[in-house]
């Protein structure tokens, strides 16, 4: 016996063969009547559809405890934006 890979090809075929010969008709017959969904599914996304996204857990209520100080953000010493100087370009003109 050789062993070359396509001889081991040759069993498979053999054996796709034998299947096709004994219900080749019912292979059909699912195939014929699972076309139509398949059809419907490529046209509706197929592989491109993306899952839905989840749903954002709903976030708890702020509760205002009373003799408490309300939170309040804190203000930045910095400015927002940084005066235009010559010196800061990281490559000057």
């Amino acid at each position: 016996m050789e062993h070359h890979p396509i001889f081991y090809l040759q069993h498979f075929y053999r054996w796709v063969d034998g299947v096709i010969d004994e219900y080749g008709v019912q292979l059909l017959a699912i195939a014929l009547n699972l076309a139509p969904f398949l059809i419907a599914w490529i046209l509706c996304g197929g592989f491109w559809r993306r899952p839905p996204r989840s749903i954002a857990p709903a976030r708890a209520p702020h509760l205002a405890v009373p003799g408490l100080p309300a939170h309040r953000p804190v203000a930045s010493s910095r400015p927002l934006n940084p005066p235009d100087d010559d010196e800061s370009q990281a490559f000057p003109m």
